[in-house]
Formats: C-alpha cells, sequence, structure tokens
C-alpha cells in the first residue's frame, strides 16, 4: 500500500511540474509577437503599474516594522493597481505618475513636483533591443523633470507583462511590474 502512495505521489509531482513547465514555456504566436515589437518600435504605449519593488533599507524596515504598510502587502513589494500609476512612451517623449517607496537622497525643496515619480519631457539616450536568448526587448531611456534625472529601464516580455526599474539623481532604485498596452489610435 505504501509502495502505491508513493508511486501516485511521484505521478502526481511530475504532471505538476510538467503542466507548469509547458504554460511557462508556450509559445506566444507570431502575430502577437510581431504586434508587440510593432507597438513597441512606434514608441507609441503605455504601462499600468500594478506593483512597486521599492530599494529594502533600514528606514523601509522600519517602515513595515511600524505596521504602516497595508495589510496584503509588504516592505518588498506594494499593490498600487488601483493608483493610477503609469509610464508612457509618445514617440521621443516619456510621461510617468509613479508613487514612490523609499529614501530620498538629496532634495530639491519640498513637494516640488509631488511625492511621486513624475515626469512629462524629452528622452535622450534611448535604446530599444529585443535580447533573444530571454525573449523579451529592453528599452533604456534618461529624462528628467525640474529637479531630478531619471534612468529608466523597460522590460517587456512577450505577454505583455513589463518591469520598470527607475534610477533617480535623488532618490532610492525602485522597480515596477505592470502590462504594455497600445495608445489609442487617433481618429
Amino acid at each position: 500500500m505504501m509502495k502505491l502512495l508513493n508511486i501516485v505521489l511521484a505521478l502526481v509531482v511530475c504532471i505538476s511540474i510538467t503542466s507548469c513547465g509547458s504554460t511557462q514555456n508556450a509559445a506566444v504566436d507570431s502575430a502577437s509577437a510581431a504586434k508587440l515589437d510593432s507597438v513597441i518600435n512606434k514608441k507609441e504605449f503605455r504601462i499600468d503599474c500594478q506593483w512597486a519593488m521599492p530599494t529594502i533599507s533600514s528606514s523601509m524596515m522600519r517602515v513595515a516594522n511600524s505596521g504602516l504598510i497595508p495589510p496584503g502587502n509588504n516592505v518588498q513589494r506594494i499593490d498600487i493597481i488601483d493608483d493610477g500609476a503609469f509610464i508612457q512612451i509618445k514617440g521621443d517623449s516619456a510621461k510617468a505618475d509613479l508613487p514612490f517607496f523609499g529614501e530620498r537622497q538629496m532634495g530639491g525643496g519640498y513637494n516640488t513636483e509631488g511625492e511621486g515619480i513624475k515626469f512629462n519631457n524629452k528622452i535622450t539616450d534611448l535604446e530599444i533591443e529585443y535580447l533573444d536568448k530571454k525573449k523579451h526587448h529592453r528599452i533604456t531611456f534618461s529624462t528628467n523633470n525640474s529637479t531630478e534625472t531619471f534612468d529608466v529601464t523597460l522590460m517587456v516580455f512577450l505577454n505583455g507583462k513589463t518591469s520598470v526599474s527607475v534610477n533617480s539623481s535623488e532618490r532610492d532604485f525602485i522597480t515596477y511590474d505592470g502590462m504594455l498596452k497600445e495608445l489609442p489610435k487617433k481618429e
């Protein structure tokens, strides 16, 4: 009886691993991949951010220990789905309104641009590349607002999921997860 139970358990584990692997490695059809390439290369898209992952510092740990982080969140991953957080690329300009969690290292005055990461400006040093080995697009650029500069890296995966990393001249590094969508066409 014990031998039969071990065989059944091994079979369940094998099926679970196989099914997870097949969904993880499921090929994105070529039409979807071509559409994603087109949207990215046209430089007309928006990323709606759903999660913020701040840099873990002693100050952030103190915030976590104080109970200020809402239930369902932790200091490593904060739900921002309902915050309207986004980053948008349109031609040679970028616009963002992202909440910020972490430490500000230098100050440019209080609340000059709001608490979050906000910019609406031309971009420089734009690079777009498809990393075939990793199966995702990497887009990097720099931009600024009136008080700070930002180096931004966007990773866009074939299923439309994204990772947005922002390195600021005045704040700790932060990453956001989200979904890419094409900007609506003007009629």
